[in-house]
């Protein structure tokens, strides 16, 4: 690989500012004074409409895509499925009840341990 004058003067100049911004910085937290980050306890933002799904799973037990919508008086099944199934499945509230199939027309929806605790939370 051959590189030319240009580009090596290029990269010179690129590792100067980079050592100067590094300089820069350390020499700024020489005299600061570091403190603890302090970690609060979080609790879970849930949308509503999860949260409307995970309490429809828990009077329910299994439902699947079309209980659902039918629950929900909804007839859009990719609206279901984004804004109800997916953030709650990528949340880890609820788990299909055929995981190697998720396409499958006998596809049914549970909640999870962890969706159980956060509704017993939110009910609190």
């Amino acid at each position: 690989m051959h590189v030319g004058v240009k580009e090596v003067r290029t990269l010179n100049t690129r590792i100067k500012q980079i050592k100067d911004r590094i300089e820069e910085i350390s020499g700024q937290s020489r005299g600061a004074q570091v403190t603890p980050t302090v970690t609060p306890t979080v609790t879970p933002t849930v949308t509503p409409t999860v949260r409307a799904l995970l309490e429809l799973l828990h009077k329910a037990g299994e439902s699947g895509s079309t209980e659902i919508r039918k629950a929900f008086r909804l007839k859009d099944r990719v609206h279901v499925h984004k804004s109800y199934l997916q953030p709650a499945l990528q949340s880890g509230y609820i788990e299909m009840t055929i995981p190697d199939k998720p396409n499958s027309r006998l596809q049914k929806y549970r909640l999870t341990d962890t969706g159980k605790r956060l509704l017993e939370s939110m009910q609190k």
